[in-house]
């Protein structure tokens, strides 16, 4: 509450042309981390419309079938591949997922930021 009081107090003591320069500067910043956004989870579409998971599942059968096949007890073997197949997927989807989530977060921010430039603004209006 304070941080917008603050905003808000701000924003007043610009004139109108500044007013509007900070309006527009935000709104292109909003606009950016929506297209961001909206790039990052194509991709994730992509990827799984592509098969990356049946590319990670083909990994794991086939690990298996050479522990079964190579003539010996490969349990701690298979464990290990899969393991570490399990740990590199999770890596992967963080990997995509936080910037994900972080650019979301930042669009919030700069929603909320150009909702109190717009107040403002109507404030400034009023005044005339």
């Amino acid at each position: 509450m304070q941080a917008f009081k603050w905003r808000l107090e701000t924003l007043r003591l610009m004139e109108k042309e500044e007013l509007e320069f900070e309006y527009v500067e935000q709104k292109v910043k909003c606009e950016h981390k929506k297209n961001v956004c909206e790039v990052l989870l194509m991709i994730v579409l992509l990827g799984i419309v592509m098969g990356i998971w049946r590319e990670f599942f083909a990994f794991i059968r086939i690990s298996y079938q050479y522990t079964v096949t190579s003539g010996y007890d490969g349990i701690k073997e298979m464990n290990i591949c899969f393991l570490l197949s399990v740990i590199l997927a999770a890596a992967l989807t963080l990997a995509i997922l936080i910037p994900v989530r972080d650019g979301v977060e930042d669009m919030k921010a700069a929603k909320r930021d150009l909702a109190i430039i717009e107040i403002a603004m109507r404030e400034k209006e009023d005044e005339r």
